[in-house]
Order: C-alpha cells, then structure tokens, then sequence
C-alpha cells in the first residue's frame, strides 16, 4: 500500500502522508514525457477506507523532477493562473509518482490539447461566446506568467468544458513539465514567446471563418 505524501510549499518541512490504494483505469496516450494513466483513489484514515476521487498519475524520473513540477504549480495557482492541483506524491516500484487533479472530473467535462484528436474538439462545440471567453483567458495567463518570470508553450493549454449546457469553457495551463519553465531573470521576450504561444492555440481553437468574432487576435 503505497504512502501518498502531501507536498507542502516550503518543500521539505511538515511532511504529512496517507496511506491508499490506486485503482488503475486508461492510460493517456498524449504528451511527451513521463507516462500518465488515470486512477481511482482510495485512502486510509482511522483504520477506515474511503474514495478519495479520480486522478491523474504522472510518473518522473526521481523525487526531485517530481518536486519541480509541484512547485511550478503552486507558484502559477498562487498568482491566480488555472492549473491542476498536485495531490500528493509517492512511490511505486522504486518510480516518483505525482496525483494530479483529473481535470475531466472522471468524464464530467470535456478536455482538449493540441495532441488531442480532431473528434474530441468537436465534442467542445465551441461557439462565438466561447471565443471571446477562451481569448481573455488567454491574454491573463500569459500577462500572469510573464510577471512570473515563466515561459508557457501552447502545448500546455487545456481547454475544459462541462458537458453540463450553459457552463462556460476554461483555460488551463493542464501540462507543466518541458512546456512550462521557470526563467532565472526577467526579459521582455519571456511575454513575446508567450504572447506568440497564446496565439497560436487560439488560431488553432478558432476557425478561420470564425476569426472575425476575435478581432483582437494577434
């Protein structure tokens, strides 16, 4: 039974963990870098198990590669850009592990990526509103980040959608690792590149019948 460890934001101080189990479900065929699966969790308190929710499990080369990550994401939600929440840490079979928020609430909201398929977007069934919505939220991660000294591919972006009618589309920054780094310095051309990344996902969610109804695009 692995031990889930809560990673607190002064890393290394106040460690709290729990005991659980993980109910393995479809693995995510996208992205580039630690393999990811979805899970149900399961937790342990008082000698009582209960359902914790659905998870993403992500795994990493070691603790530290994990930690990274975990302190990207709590520097970007702090500053009010929308991220998954890191749940907790483990191990399992000697790999670093991160449970991640699952931001399809297990099949309650629709998510696309740029690696995701042309049928999954259709799902979306984004209209003009949803346009406008996705462009502001756009223009505020980036301007959040930037101020952050932080550089955010478009491979990074989510879009999330409940499929519940009249619930408006939201932007993530949904994949951290290699698609959002942390600069050493300020730089004018940190806001350039995500101002040109925020762009590009945005011409590529909008189609070009459709880039009047934004006309600030740029």
């Amino acid at each position: 039974m692995p031990e889930f460890i809560r990673i607190p934001k002064d890393i290394g101080r106040g460690l709290r963990s729990t005991s659980g189990e993980l109910i393995k479900g479809e693995k995510i065929e996208t992205g580039h870098e630690g393999e990811k699966q979805f899970v149900d969790a399961t937790v342990v308190r008082n000698e009582k198990e209960r359902y914790a929710g659905s998870y993403v499990k992500k795994k990493y080369g070691n603790y530290m590669e994990a930690v990274q990550d975990a302190k990207k994401i709590e520097e970007l939600k702090s500053a009010g850009v929308p991220t998954p929440d890191v749940v907790r840490y483990f191990e399992e079979d000697d790999n670093a592990y991160l449970l991640i928020t699952d931001l399809s609430k297990k099949g309650e909201n629709y998510v696309w990526s740029m690696g995701d398929s042309d049928e999954s977007f259709r799902n979306l069934r984004l209209n003009d509103d949803d346009y406008r919505e996705i462009q502001q939220q756009l223009e505020e991660i980036s301007m959040k980040a930037s101020d952050l000294n932080f550089t955010v591919a478009s491979d990074a972006f989510f879009l999330v959608k409940p499929k519940k009618e009249g619930t408006p589309t939201r932007v993530f920054v949904g994949d951290i690792g290699m698609n959002v780094k942390k600069m050493n310095k300020a730089d004018p051309m940190h806001e350039k590149f995500n101002n040109q990344q925020a762009a590009r996902f945005l011409e590529t969610v909008v189609p070009e019948e459709k880039l009047e109804a934004v006309p600030d695009l740029a």
